[in-house]
């Protein structure tokens, strides 16, 4: 793995920019709130061989519509706006009655962005085959879990084989990567930039908001939401709640060894059940 504080450090002195708050790492990236000459930004290092090498290709087309303004990039470097949350956040609103209404800001902001977006194929974007091959994990697995994995290896061929309909996409649309700033609405944050199916920016969001499985995997639930997003998104439920079954899959093989693994078990059993698509018994 790269070195990100090394690369961060490199652009902090070549943007002259200087720390104002806690350091956050992820998995992949180091993100660190900045100052350039007072104006508050987000600077973000990407790791070179992670899962977010398309953010800043697809912030530069988005040009600050409807997600964070890119100010710079240099490689694994992004610098950008820096967006403050203000009222309920997505999460308050699907758990305190307002479900639906939350899952309509994720399908506007995905249709705002489409709008922009479509149907360039921009270099630089992580293409939805590419993305899957996280399915073929070598990370330890329970029983359970490889039946799960080996199931989603077999939704795979069909939902990535019709690539001429790929378009790009945030690729991590949920209830936690929508932000309301005061000046700018909703917008949506930390994109992972893909090539993909256009629904497939909704499967995330039906299977939120994690960790609050009893609400978020509800089979009800799914089979109601699946059916307002598809019809927004032009698409039929079946359809959706295939890709959201095989986003289950992967976040799946993302989480094995940690704490979230038994969360996206019983989202695989979920979205396969809601599609009808008979996935294994845990």
């Amino acid at each position: 793995m790269a070195d990100l504080d090394a690369l961060a450090q490199v652009a902090m002195t070549a943007w002259d920019l200087i720390p104002d708050g806690a350091l956050i790492r992820t998995d992949d990236a180091l993100l660190h709130p900045v100052r350039q000459r007072a104006v508050p930004l987000i600077l973000k290092i990407v790791n070179p061989d992670g899962d977010e090498t398309g953010q800043g290709a697809l912030l530069t087309a988005l040009n600050g519509h409807a997600a964070p303004r890119l100010i710079a990039q240099d490689g694994p470097a992004v610098l950008m706006e820096r967006l403050t949350h203000t009222g309920p956040t997505l999460t308050d609103m699907a758990l305190s009655g307002q479900d639906d209404a939350a899952l309509n800001v994720l399908i506007d902001l995905s249709l705002s962005c489409r709008g922009v977006l479509a149907p360039a194929d921009l270099p630089g974007l992580f293409p939805f085959d590419r993305w899957c091959r996280a399915l073929w994990t070598d990370t330890p697995a329970t029983p359970a879990q490889a039946r799960l994995l080996d199931w989603g290896r077999a939704l795979a061929p069909a939902l990535t084989a019709e690539r001429t309909t790929w378009r790009p996409i945030h690729g991590d649309l949920h209830h936690a990567n929508a932000l309301h700033d005061a000046a700018r609405g909703w917008c949506a944050i930390d994109p992972k930039g893909l090539l993909a199916p256009p629904a497939f920016d909704l499967a995330n969001s039906l299977l939120n908001p994690l960790p609050h499985a009893d609400h978020a995997l509800n089979p009800a639930r799914l089979i109601r939401q699946s059916a307002i997003a598809a019809a927004r998104l032009d698409t039929t439920p079946a359809h959706l709640l295939a890709l959201t079954a095989l986003h289950a899959c992967l976040g799946l093989a993302w989480s094995l060894s940690d704490s979230e693994a038994p969360y996206w078990t019983r989202a695989a059993r979920a979205a396969g059940q809601a599609a009808g698509l008979n996935p294994p018994a845990i």
